[in-house]
Formats: structure tokens, C-alpha cells, sequence
């Protein structure tokens, strides 16, 4: 947890998450490497997303949702033209950010050197560390 660049990259992806709901790897990486001009891919922030306290992994959804529309005639499997529709789809796990206090609560409870958190969270372990004093 102590990578500057993965701060960074929980300390967005946090802020996001609170402000938009729950997404896919797949949602936060599109918005990611389009508002941030990053090269990310999914599975890298499927594993930071997986390894933080600061996220906790939802419900299991089909991925891509669009592709539940019947196919257009003529696009059976193994032919050649099958008009740009997708055919795969996959199960994901929707991302959920955790609330505050309970991100403190194991933050502490971890014993980890603060310096290892995002800034923020170290902003507000100070600030419960010092109501609790």
C-alpha cells in the first residue's frame, strides 16, 4: 500500500467511487485513462482496487450489460460478419468504496506505519488517534 503512485491511484479512484456509486474494473479504468491520461488496464486496477482497505468487492455482474440483445439474423456462430456485436461476456465484480470510519477502524487495528496509507486517510487517522487522546 505504500507505492506513491498507488496512493494516488486509491486516493481518485476513493473519490470517484463516493461520488458516482459502485463500478466495474473495466468502468474505472475507462474513466481513469481518459480524465487522468493514464495507460492502466483492468487487471492492474482490479489488484490495487483488491489489495486496499479502502474498497470492498460487491455482487458478481454480467460484463458487458449491451450485449443482451438478441443478435441480428445472419450472425450465427462461425460466421464471418457478425456486425460488431460482441459475443463474449463475463462475470465482474462491482467495486463499493467502504465508509470512512471503518477504513480508520482497520487502518488502526492493522499497525501498519501511517505513512503507508494515501494522505487522506492519514489525515483522518491522525484526526481519531488525537479525539481519542
Amino acid at each position: 500500500m505504500g507505492r506513491p503512485q498507488t496512493k494516488r491511484l486509491k486516493h481518485r479512484m476513493y473519490r470517484h467511487l463516493q461520488k458516482e456509486g459502485p463500478k466495474t474494473a473495466f468502468e474505472l479504468k475507462e474513466w481513469y485513462n481518459n480524465t487522468e491520461n493514464y495507460g492502466s488496464t483492468s487487471e492492474s486496477l482490479s489488484q490495487v482496487l483488491r489489495t486496499s482497505i479502502l474498497f470492498e468487492a460487491g455482487e458478481q455482474i454480467r460484463w458487458p450489460p449491451q450485449n443482451d440483445q438478441p443478435r441480428p439474423k445472419g450472425t450465427g456462430v462461425g460466421e464471418l460478419k457478425n456486425y460488431g456485436v460482441r459475443t463474449q461476456r463475463y462475470w465482474t465484480t462491482l467495486w463499493h468504496p467502504r465508509p470512512m470510519d471503518e477504513v480508520v477502524a482497520k487502518a488502526i487495528k492493522s499497525k501498519k506505519p501511517i505513512k503507508k496509507f494515501p494522505h487522506f486517510l492519514q489525515l483522518e487517522i491522525k484526526k481519531t488517534l488525537e479525539g481519542e487522546e
